[in-house]
């Protein structure tokens, strides 16, 4: 049915998979993002360089919005 069963202890770890999917990493990123060996600045390096390609990915649409803006006009 494609529905999958967690138990309790699972959750935190589902909810960060969730979050991180959210925020749109990918699966590979998300696997090496849950490396219980990651350090909370390794962590704050991802989720900038992830802030910058959002920040690059919104310059870019508003680009492409001004110039169907300019086509309409």
């Amino acid at each position: 049915t494609g529905y999958r069963y967690y138990s309790f202890e699972q959750l935190p770890r589902l909810n960060r998979i969730l979050a991180l999917r959210d925020l749109g990493f990918g699966l590979e990123e998300v696997g090496a993002l849950l490396d219980d060996a990651l350090t909370l600045e390794e962590l704050r390096r991802s989720l900038e360089r992830r802030r910058a390609e959002i920040a690059a990915l919104i310059r870019a649409e508003e680009r492409r919005l001004a110039g169907v803006e300019s086509q309409l006009r």
